[in-house]
């Protein structure tokens, strides 16, 4: 299924993987493309993994033992039972991907073609989630002896901080990733440490268990190989007392380094980025559950040890992190509620004390007070243990030493619900983004506006996406773009009794905003003019036709402004459908003063049309001056279809709409083409979609300006589904490079496509060539770029409670080299039916990026809001 992606499957869209037609199984067309998403984090040279999967010649020697190790589901190594979609960071194969892997051997291995090979992924060492606001590291370089299998290594390192730390999110880089296999990091509050250290000979101090010492214990988090920086959950993190240490186990693993090498290992350094809050975080809490009292027999093969906690106060639990030593063979977590239901929180059947994590819940679990949780634990302290590290076995009781054992489980809680935030601090890379949800919790709408200031001189670029829920029913998206500053604008409006439009203005100066107004007819003609005044730091959100800009209640043309002071602008249209669905789309506010000349190509990416889909174009004339040209619309292949002229006096407007006739369905683009000596319009095209007399969805298409090099939001799971559509404006073939990266700037999948002389190429994301076998969900940035001039849209499809599939755009950004020290959310409301996502992300042009978004009232004011 190519481009009716977005029209045929519009109507008939089955979430999940679209299907595709059975080819044979080969390393270049599948299994690398599984390997790059799975493994290869690991299985490179130079890391943990005791081979590389970057290649065909890597891999092809291992292929059996590959096969038999997913089957049996011992990689990627994660060991939670049953647990698919409960856990974030999961590492495990689908069915499919397992099937596919097997078959793939079964059938001989074979390499396939080289056009099949995909881009090799990139592994940038650096901090995936932008820089941190502290780094940690030992004084020192640890170097470890040759002739050990397995060394834990305790290091203190000082946080120097004049005041309580609130950490929001952590990040270990480890210095040599060959031998370092896990990290624990624990919080020292009393300085329980430093005797431990001053009595080795350092840098750190020899430990196993756990950090050497209880009193003053507290937790961070942990690591191990391919784990993606760690952010708690918004609003919340982990209070570093004044004066306290990080203390950082290092797990050093030199087993499969001595296979490949007789030399010692390169000296480990590795460090831990914290990103801190600079307001502070509701805590979260580390609790154990545990049981010091016991003794295992020597010859036990399956001992039972159990260890409870009470709950005594309401919380929700974020994690959970199973701990035993080297004779655990199985542990169970369950929660016994005071209504007598009973849930079980973690279950590992083959407990590796090299492979133990922290475990964080995708959905935080209500533990109401009164609830007991139950750890039930099973040892081998037998000879047929091969880990045991006792021949002959002994009697085990609680203890640090790799001799002794523990029966633990810490679990991180917080207050129940989600916090309120008005300020919230972000990180990315040059590559990487945030993303954030407010959660519509409420009948009264919260209105505002948010800003976003960057702390080194330049803000990242932004998408919001506003959600509308009617009834339990999602009727409408709409994303729309961030804002920088503008002093003058101009929209298409519209007003009639089906179709409204609105305006949003935010002041963040700190003086007041004058805002001139006019509305000119499609013809230019004035007809009504006015002004207002927007407070210092305020913002007034209105339609068109009520107060203060008191439109004509019926109205086609444009609405014009100019202001005392820059402000930030955004505008939307709301349609009230057959049956009273209320949807919404954005309209572009052109600012006169950076519209392109008529030598810069502009085009529409997309257009659809029959089968129940039209195609409305609305151009507008920003300029002083009339303009005329031709709109030529071509089919995918750049062929011509047809063509409609266009005249458009200054500050006026012409509205096109697509006939919508029969059942087939045609798509394409739209050039806009000037008259010679002409300024080029601006405008929107909006494709709808009708069902049974019903509109049932529309999205807006702004004109877009040509480019290089772009980066588009994207997002899919079983319910949304992203696509882009990509315009080739050149008379010759055009080689567009398509990468995937998730929000901390991983590579995730790349590929090249030859796109024709004008021609379009349009599909959702699992359906662009080279990205097919993507496991979901995925949520991240397509970064676009060609040496031929292009133009981007990207699209975003939903489909709703009642199978309706919804469409809206996302906007890209071009990697232009702008930046700007603030940018603006002009409009964003929650509850009421509202939610709204807010996306920022780098346009690859000043490097790491961090500062803070604020949220605002109408009125200037700090506005909570609950957001995950």
């Amino acid at each position: 299924m190519r481009f009716k992606a977005f029209a045929t499957a519009i109507i008939l869209f089955i979430p999940g993987r679209p299907a595709h037609a059975e080819a044979p199984v080969t390393f270049n067309n599948q299994v690398v493309r599984i390997l790059q998403q799975h493994c290869q984090t690991c299985h490179r040279p130079g890391n943990i993994a005791p081979f590389s999967l970057l290649t065909y010649a890597d891999t092809r020697p291992w292929a059996r033992a590959i096969r038999d190790a997913v089957l049996l589901k011992k990689m990627p190594p994660w060991k939670p039972v049953g647990s698919h979609g409960v856990f974030e960071g999961e590492r495990s194969l689908t069915e499919q991907e397992i099937q596919t892997i097997s078959q793939w051997v079964n059938d001989g291995a074979e390499e396939g073609a080289a056009s099949d090979l995909p881009e090799p992924l990139k592994f940038p060492q650096a901090w995936s989630a932008g820089t941190p606001d502290a780094v940690l590291q030992p004084p020192a370089s640890y170097a470890v002896k040759t002739g050990s299998d397995d060394v834990y290594r305790c290091f203190p390192m000082a946080v120097d901080a004049t005041s309580d730390l609130y950490v929001r999110g952590y990040e270990v880089l480890p210095g040599n990733s060959a031998i370092v296999h896990h990290v624990l990091l624990f919080i020292d509050e009393f300085n329980q440490s430093a005797a431990l250290e001053g009595n080795d000979s350092g840098p750190g101090y020899t430990c196993f268990g756990g950090a050497g010492f209880l009193f003053g214990l507290g937790g961070l988090g942990g690591w191990v190989p391919g784990t993606s920086p760690q952010m708690f959950p918004l609003g919340t993190g982990v209070r570093i007392p004044k004066g306290a240490r990080i203390v950082m186990q290092v797990h050093y693993s030199l087993v499969d380094f001595s296979r490949t090498s007789s030399a010692s290992p390169d000296p480990d350094l590795t460090r831990v980025g914290i990103y801190t809050s600079p307001v502070p975080l509701e805590p979260i809490t580390f609790l154990p559950i545990v049981n010091p009292l016991f003794s295992i027999p020597a010859g036990e093969s399956h001992y039972q040890v159990k260890a409870v906690l009470p709950i005594s106060r309401t919380v929700e639990l974020t994690a959970i992190a199973p701990h035993m030593h080297l004779l655990g063979r199985e542990a169970t977590i369950e929660a016994r509620f005071p209504n007598g239901d009973r849930r079980q929180l973690i279950r590992i059947d083959d407990w590796d004390f090299h492979w133990q994590g922290n475990y964080i819940y995708r959905d935080p679990i209500i533990l109401p007070a009164g609830t007991i949780l139950e750890m039930t634990a099973y040892y081998d302290n037998s000879l047929n243990n091969p880990k045991n590290p006792s021949n002959p076995p002994v009697t085990v009781r609680w203890g640090e030493r790799t001799t002794d054992e523990m029966c633990l489980t810490f679990i991180s809680v917080k207050s129940p619900g989600i916090p309120n935030i008005n300020t919230l601090p972000f990180s990315m890379t040059d590559r990487g983004g945030n993303s954030l949800v407010t959660q519509g919790i409420g009948a009264e709408p919260q209105v505002g506006y948010a800003r976003v200031t960057g702390s080194s001189g330049s803000a990242p670029s932004g998408l919001a996406i506003f959600s509308y829920r009617q009834n339990g029913v999602v009727v409408s998206e709409a994303g729309v773009p961030a804002s920088k500053l503008m002093s003058q604008g101009i929209l298409d409006a519209e007003t009639n009794a089906a179709i409204r439009s609105g305006i949003a203005i935010a002041n963040p100066n700190a003086d007041a905003a004058v805002v001139s107004f006019s509305f000119s007819d499609e013809s230019g003609q004035t007809i009504s003019s006015g002004s207002t005044t927007v407070p210092a730091n305020s913002q007034i959100a209105r339609f068109l036709n009520d107060d203060p800009f008191n439109g004509p209640g019926s109205f086609s043309g444009t609405f014009s402004f100019t202001a005392s002071k820059s402000v930030a602008v955004v505008a939307l249209r709301m349609l009230q459908n057959e049956r009273s669905d209320l949807i919404w789309t954005t309209l572009p506010v052109v600012d006169p003063a950076t519209l392109a000349g008529p030598a810069i190509p502009a085009v529409f990416p997309h257009f659809v049309d029959g089968g129940g889909w039209s195609s409305q174009i609305m151009l507008i004339n920003p300029g002083n001056s009339a303009t005329s040209g031709t709109l030529r619309f071509a089919d995918p292949a750049g062929q011509p279809i047809s063509s409609l002229e266009y005249s458009i006096p200054p500050r006026g407007a012409q509205h096109f709409v697509t006939p919508g006739a029969g059942e087939a369905v045609r798509m394409g683009t739209v050039a806009i083409v000037p008259s010679p000596n002409m300024p080029r319009p601006s405008g929107l095209l909006i494709f709808s979609d009708t069902k049974s007399d019903i509109r049932v969805t529309e999205a807006g298409v702004p004109v877009s300006a040509v480019g290089t090099a772009f980066r588009v939001y994207v997002e899919a799971s079983d319910a949304t589904q992203s696509g882009i559509a990509i315009m080739n404006t050149t008379a010759n073939p055009a080689n567009v490079r398509i990468e995937l990266m998730d929000l901390n700037g991983a590579s995730l999948a790349a590929t090249t496509i030859a796109v024709r002389a004008n021609a379009q190429l349009a599909a959702f994301l699992t359906e662009i060539p080279g990205l097919q076998n993507l496991s979901l969900p995925i949520q991240g940035l397509l970064r676009i770029t060609s040496a031929s001039a292009i133009a981007v849209i990207g699209l975003r499809g939903r489909t709703n409670e009642r199978g309706d599939f919804l469409i809206t755009t996302t906007p890209p950004v071009a990697e232009d080299g702008s930046s700007s020290p603030e940018l603006f959310f002009p409009h964003f409301v929650d509850a009421g039916g509202f939610t709204t996502q807010f996306i920022l992300f780098s346009n690859g042009s000043n490097g790491p990026l961090g500062g803070t978004i604020r949220f605002l009232s109408q009125s200037g004011q700090p506005l909570d809001v609950k957001v995950r």
